[in-house]
């Protein structure tokens, strides 16, 4: 582990320490997973951010095919709805596009204070400019990595279709290799965009030139990128079970103070309880997201830079143990 306790451990003091980096990982978690994890959630249809993203990055047909009826019903009823209906699709676009902007900022800035603090620096003051100049080729392979995952996904969920209605062994055999193959070439690609954000943000790579070299980065050291990985997947759901217990903690008071509120027939104080326990935990769930978010992209970053820096050749952890066995 002499290779990635010294990452994970840099990536968990950044974390808790470097509070200003906060604000950028609020949204770059929307964009980075931690590889074969997130390709698990993503292949399995449980992934928490899939009905975010996808609808900025990717066409929704369900949603696309619902405008045309809305439109007609809108000219039919007069130009003040057409404004109305024109307004509201602005003002959502607008919105979208600002997420998108500051997920985009947000990993070029957590990759450039990772750089910095992997060279003993402080994180310069003009981060969110610098992560700006290099908006439009981050923006490019975060658009690649969620074409490719959306093309994926649609195929396993076709294979995964024609699997359930057809009941032979060989189908179902058919739908297992679809998913393994699915999750794996996901797994590259998970593990690919942030080699390749890395390689943009700090090696001044164009997009494509970038990826390519993650790819290649990736084949070459494949090994410990996957173990690299499964450690983060595991940070990943050590995070979800401190939101799950700290919620449970946060929302006692408030669970009893509304059963106080029932028991009396007070629904002022039981909307009061209604709401601050909501409030509670939303504000505790975006400070979990928040520093996992920094933990993550911080330690993709330490990883990128050890293994295509100079000095001590890295070593995966079962080749060490393979080796020592061998002895």
């Amino acid at each position: 582990m002499s290779l990635y306790l010294p990452i994970l451990r840099t990536a968990w003091r950044t974390a808790l320490r470097e509070r200003r980096l906060w604000g950028f990982a609020l949204f770059a978690g929307l964009l980075i997973g931690s590889g074969f994890g997130t390709a698990i959630v993503q292949v399995s249809g449980t992934d928490p951010t899939q009905d975010i993203l996808p609808r900025i990055l990717a066409l929704n047909a369900g949603s696309l095919s619902r405008i045309g009826p809305l439109w007609s019903q809108a000219i039919a009823t007069g130009a003040g709805a057409v404004a109305a209906l024109s307004a509201l699709g602005v003002v959502i676009l607008v919105f979208l596009l600002a997420v998108l902007w500051f997920a985009v900022i947000g990993t070029n800035a957590l990759v450039l204070a990772g750089e910095h603090i992997a060279r003993a620096k402080a994180i310069p003051r003009d981060l969110r400019q610098r992560a700006q100049a290099r908006f439009w080729p981050t923006l490019t392979i975060h658009l690649i990595a969620k074409v490719v995952t959306v093309a994926l996904l649609t195929a396993w969920g076709s294979v995964l279709t024609a699997t359930a209605f057809a009941e032979t062994s060989r189908a179902t055999v058919r739908g297992i290799i679809a998913f393994v193959v699915t999750a794996l070439l996901l797994t590259v690609v998970h593990i690919a965009t942030p080699y390749a954000i890395a390689g943009v943000t700090l090696d001044r790579r164009g997009a494509l030139t970038a990826f390519r070299e993650a790819l290649t980065l990736l084949r070459d050291r494949w090994l410990i990128s996957v173990e690299a990985s499964l450690l983060l997947t595991a940070a990943n759901f050590l995070s979800i079970a401190a939101w799950a217990a700290g919620s449970l903690v946060l929302a006692l008071p408030f669970l009893f103070l509304g059963g106080i509120a029932i028991a009396n027939g007070n629904g002022a104080i039981l909307t009061i309880a209604i709401v601050a326990g909501i409030t509670v935990l939303v504000a505790y769930l975006v400070l979990i997201v928040m520093v996992f978010t920094t933990f993550l992209m911080t330690a993709w970053t330490l990883l990128y830079l050890r293994l295509t820096g100079e000095g001590e050749e890295p070593e995966a952890w079962l080749t060490r143990v393979t080796a020592r066995r061998g002895k």
